[in-house]
């Protein structure tokens, strides 16, 4: 009988890397997920310690985007079960097909159709690309951050609108970092660690949802969590907002609360028709009185709708292969430089960018993302899936106002990655039961 041949101490070392690497990276997607919604806080970091100048604003989605590389260069091999993998990859083809349209048809650059792909789609497309992390964070830390980061928000807010003072930076010396519509009627919108208004809010309606569902378990502190998101989003100022965290808690009591195996799976139709009706109401409302102020205006509104209107009359003069395949036209950060208006309406955002075909494919991969969710937090109640449901589910209410693809893909993000209480190995929890796949 032969001794056996000591072990490769390369493999043994390239292994136990692998162990060591895998956690740190999954904590760093979701930190810097996280950090992508509150999307303030790295260049307001920079601009403090810089005394009011930013190297840049593509540190958080550089090291998440690295991180997912890192993450599936590990994990090469993953379980696909319930994303919408197959829509996935047709939009990233379909994307890199416009790459040629967008370059020879609209004679636009590639650096310009990078930029704008970078914008618009790269958070909301990183989401299934996180396979090779599912279920790899526990939701305690999920949740944990997700509070101090509301609580050291809502204080910055608060601050902001009983002081009337933006209190941080608006601008960066450099003017690559802009706070968008801080100031309503001479009042301070509470902006606290984030691009606009509208994103703090956003973050509020998703802490509300999360706070409903968290109190069925912890009924005090879920409905405080719940309570002070309501107050905070209030502060922001921003109508929109209040839509979106009117719906997303809603839908978020629905799920905890509800029964029946089909419930929340009608609601972005019907957050879609509340919306419409809102509109309406907000045009009826300006006939009546033109002149009124405050949140009681529907000045914005008009505004939209001339907005709307001007590039609905620039899609519909153009080619037919614009029609089909877009036009190039993207809403960036500094829209001044690009387009004469802000487009503000998802749809449309999305065919004078991409087209009929690039709308009703991505519409598609939207609507099977959020179909993942809502599934899984009926069959797996996790209080952190069932607030990143929720949000989703005012995706279609939220397009006809604002564009919120960067919060949304963040949210769909870290809800894929989101795991039991307990460290577990990725994709080994089935998204049916969210227990262990029994061993064959």
């Amino acid at each position: 009988m032969t001794d056996k041949p000591e072990s490769d101490p390369i493999p043994q070392v390239a292994k136990s890397w692998h162990v060591a690497a895998y956690p740190f990276l999954a904590f760093t997607v979701a930190t810097t997920c996280l950090l992508t919604i509150v999307d303030g806080a790295v260049p307001q970091l920079q601009m403090v310690i810089l005394g009011g100048h930013m190297i840049t604003n593509a540190l958080t989605k550089a090291a998440l985007v690295t991180c997912l590389a890192l993450g599936a260069f590990l994990r090469p091999r993953l379980s696909t079960f319930g994303v919408p993998m197959m829509t996935w990859k047709i939009v990233l083809g379909f994307l890199v097909f416009e790459i040629w349209h967008l370059f020879a048809n609209c004679h636009i650059g590639p650096v310009e159709i990078l930029q704008s792909y970078n914008r618009n789609y790269l958070i909301l497309l990183v989401g299934p690309a996180a396979l090779a992390f599912r279920h790899a964070v526990p939701e305690r830390w999920l949740i944990r951050f997700t509070v101090a980061l509301f609580l050291l928000s809502m204080l910055i807010g608060m601050l902001q609108y009983f002081t009337n003072s933006p209190i941080l930076y608006t601008v960066s010396a450099e003017a690559n970092f802009e706070v968008n519509s801080w100031i309503f009627y001479d009042s301070v919108r509470a902006f606290s660690l984030f691009n606009s208004s509208l994103n703090f809010s956003i973050f509020c309606a998703f802490c509300g949802s999360l706070g409903v569902a968290l109190s069925r378990q912890f009924p005090r502190r879920g409905l405080l969590l719940a309570f002070l998101a309501a107050l905070t989003c209030y502060i922001t100022l921003t109508r929109n907002g209040y839509l979106i965290f009117l719906c997303a808690v809603s839908c978020s009591a629905i799920i905890t609360f509800g029964k029946r195996p089909s419930r929340g799976s009608a609601l972005p139709w019907v957050y879609f028709l509340l919306g419409t009706v809102t509109m309406f109401h907000g045009l009826f409302s300006f006939e009546r009185e033109p002149g009124e102020a405050g949140l009681a205006s529907a000045a914005s509104l008009i505004d939209r709708l001339a907005e709307w209107t001007y590039f609905s009359r620039l899609f519909l003069n153009a080619p037919l292969s614009q029609k089909l395949f877009g036009m190039g036209l993207a809403q960036q950060d500094r829209f001044v430089y690009t387009l004469p208006a802000p487009i503000d309406n998802l749809a449309i955002a999305i065919i004078v960018h991409l087209g009929i075909v690039g709308a009703i494919l991505l519409t598609l991969m939207m609507a099977e993302m959020w179909r993942y969710l809502r599934r899984r937090a009926v069959s797996q109640p996790q209080s952190f899936v069932i607030a990143s449901a929720s949000l989703w589910s005012t995706f279609a209410c939220a397009g006809i106002f604002n564009i919120m693809s960067v919060p949304l893909g963040a949210v769909f993000t870290l809800a894929l990655i989101c795991g039991p209480g307990e460290k577990v190995e990725a994709a080994t929890l089935d998204d049916r039961t969210g227990k262990q796949p029994a061993a064959p």
